[in-house]
């Protein structure tokens, strides 16, 4: 009887050990996911700052395509009209 108690106390303590040791892994994760979560934000803020100015140069190329298109079109109904 007192060997079980024994064994049954090193099992209670192996437990308590695994259950610290597996605590303060759970720590460190959460730590990993909280600096991961805040370089996420830092990405996601950097792209939104940088499609910006991306954005206020493409409206002008599209701008200047559908220019460039209208004055084909009408260059070719001119060269219609005088043909």
């Amino acid at each position: 009887m007192e060997e079980q108690i024994r064994l049954k106390d090193q099992n209670l303590k192996c437990l308590g050990a695994a259950e610290e040791k597996n605590s303060q892994k759970e720590d460190k994760c959460e730590e990993k996911i909280t600096i991961l979560t805040d370089k996420l934000k830092e990405a996601e803020t950097h792209a939104e700052v940088t499609e910006r100015p991306v954005a206020k140069p493409e409206k002008t190329m599209d701008d200047l395509e559908d220019k460039l298109k209208c004055t084909i079109e009408e260059h070719l109904y001119t060269q219609t009209m005088l043909e």
